[in-house]
Parts: C-alpha cells; structure tokens; sequence
C-alpha cells in the first residue's frame, strides 16, 4: 500500500479503465485499486509533504468478521494474480504475499482471542490454516501442532501466544 486512499488524488480515466472499486471488497480496496493501476501501466507520483493524519485504533473494524472475510477474498486474488512459477523459480505467492497475510492472519487472531470476540478468532484461525497451506514446506510442518493448540483457546491464551509473543523476533525470522 503506497498511501491511504484519502491521501491520493486518481485520474477519472485511470480509476474508469482500470474498473473502479471490486465492490466485493470491505478491506483493501484501495490496495486492490492501485493494483490494477500499476499492472495496466498507470503511473504514479509520491509527494513528500505530510498531507493527511491518519490514526489507527486496536478496536478498529478490520477485527470484524466481514473484513477477515473481504482479507480472504483479496489473498486468493492475489494469489490469481501473482501465481508461483516454479519452472522459472519464481515464487512471488509463497515468499511475498502469503508471508504478509500470515502475519496479519496471526495479530487478527490474536486480537480476536484478548478482546474476546471468539467468532472473528476463529474465522482469522480458518484463515491462518488456508494460508499456512500456501507456505513454505518447513513453514507447513512447524505450524501443524501450533494450529491444533491455537483451536484450544484456553492453551492459547495462557500458553502459546504470550510464548510466540515473546519469541516475536526469532517467529519473524523463521517464518521468511
């Protein structure tokens, strides 16, 4: 995401051929947008001058189960989008877009899990599976028995995530 949406300013003809916002998304979109700007050859200009304050709270709505869903939703076209190709060794799903909705997977659960909202901590937890299944080999076997601990969340409270919290910066270097 290179800025907020509401810090960009996006040519009509732009924003029409590229077929505006999916309106399938509830998160992202903006992302999405620019996405197809950039690979249909649209250009863009960085202004280095704070325009716009943006505050981000931890009881922001991206916890709610409609955006967990519209994050989904936006991996798997991504992952159409930017297919491994493992003939010419090309891994661009496996090594870039899965590693960023895993981690964002596991502080959606882990947040879900503290506040008590035990039907988005469980949809993040689906999610987590769907996209550990996209990962890396090693990255596979490693996450199998802790998956199985995070659909206990009593163990996951008291034990595993105050664990990998902890071991945050060594659980960063092993996931790349």
């Amino acid at each position: 995401m290179l800025a907020p949406m509401s810090a960009s300013l996006i040519s009509r003809k732009a924003f029409e051929a590229v077929g505006r916002f999916d309106e399938e998304l509830t998160d992202y979109e903006d992302e999405d947008l620019f996405l197809r700007m950039f690979r249909n050859g649209y250009e863009n200009v960085f202004v280095d001058i704070p325009l716009l304050m943006f505050r981000a709270c931890s009881d922001r709505p991206s916890y709610a189960l409609r955006m967990s869903g519209s994050s989904m939703f936006y991996l798997k076209k991504l992952l159409r989008y930017f297919p491994d190709d493992q003939a010419c060794g090309r891994f661009y799903a496996r090594d870039f877009v899965v590693p960023r909705f895993f981690a964002q997977l596991f502080t959606e659960y882990v947040a879900a899990l503290r506040s008590g909202q035990s039907d988005v901590a469980l949809t993040a937890l689906r999610s987590l599976g769907f996209v550990t299944q996209q990962h890396k080999l090693r990255i596979r076997l490693l996450m199998r028995p802790v998956l199985a601990t995070l659909h206990c969340p009593f163990v996951a409270r008291s034990l595993l995530i105050p664990m990998l919290l902890l071991l945050r910066p060594i659980v960063r270097r092993v996931m790349r």
